[in-house]
């Protein structure tokens, strides 16, 4: 009995061990992303934030994603987070129409090419004078 108990128990720490040079992640996946409100509204840019937390997944892109209608997906425009660690990005919205209401997300892409999306906020530029 103390025989098997010794080789269930090295070919489980055999197996641990090899998963985790593998890469293999053994604990869970997860990706969240936070739109945060956005300021600094003129009536051709304003600054947009959102929030990143993920554990156990490599992520390859992230920023906010903008459109005209409700829903907006990274086939819309675009704009990368600035270049600081996080969690939270700032991403300056630039080239905006006067006095039209916008629809943003922040959104992550990992490795596996899995994009997750955050809460919608919507806001409208300033009339240009």
């Amino acid at each position: 009995m103390k025989n098997k108990m010794t080789i269930s128990l090295t070919a489980f720490l055999l197996f641990a061990l090899l998963c985790g040079f593998a890469g293999i992640d053994t604990q869970q996946n997860k990706i969240s992303v936070n739109t945060g409100q956005v300021r600094d509204i003129t009536s051709t840019s304003a600054v947009g934030r959102y929030t990143l937390t993920f554990t156990g997944i490599p992520i390859t892109s992230h920023g906010i994603c903008l459109s005209l209608k409700p829903g907006p997906t990274t086939a819309n425009t675009i704009y990368h987070g600035d270049k600081s660690r996080g969690p939270a990005f700032d991403v300056q919205l630039t080239g905006l129409r006067p006095g039209v209401k916008f629809y943003i997300r922040g959104f992550v892409t990992d490795k596996a090419g899995v994009t997750v999306y955050g809460n919608e906020v919507s806001f409208s530029t300033t009339n240009s004078k």
